[in-house]
């Protein structure tokens, strides 16, 4: 069948729709509709990237960085008018870092598939051996 958009999704496609609804459902099942009502929502004003290609190693940056020094910030950033991420030396990163993430992050990804491979063909042998 044709989706929201009219068109027959191909071989293997997923309505995009139909996938936005269920995972809305699902959020929906999981978190209840005002678990967010008491927190303190902010806009605080951040560097902008390095690059046209890193902005999600940089918000993995400011999340984790936030997380764990929230709680230590001095004055805490919800008692400012107008917060700015470069006043707090406890969250302070560099374009290098986010550089090395993005390089160790590769690593990891082709030892993984490495691995992965490693297993899979050490399964395939202890399969024809279990067959002969």
């Amino acid at each position: 069948p044709a989706g929201a958009s009219g068109r027959k999704p191909a071989a293997g496609e997923v309505d995009g729709s139909a996938t936005r609804t269920a995972t809305a459902e699902h959020s929906r099942a999981c978190v209840p509709d005002d678990v967010f009502n008491d927190m303190v929502h902010l806009q605080v004003r951040v560097r902008e990237q390095h690059n046209g290609y890193d902005c999600g190693l940089y918000m993995l940056s400011y999340i984790e960085r936030f997380a764990k020094n929230a709680e230590a910030l001095n004055p805490p950033l919800e008692s400012r008018p107008k917060p700015r991420w470069d006043d707090y030396k406890e969250l302070a990163f560099t374009s290098t870092e986010i550089v090395e993430m993005r390089h160790k992050m590769a690593k990891n990804i082709e030892e993984d598939a490495t691995l992965q491979k490693d297993l899979e063909a050490a399964k395939r042998r202890s399969l024809q051996s279990a067959q002969s």
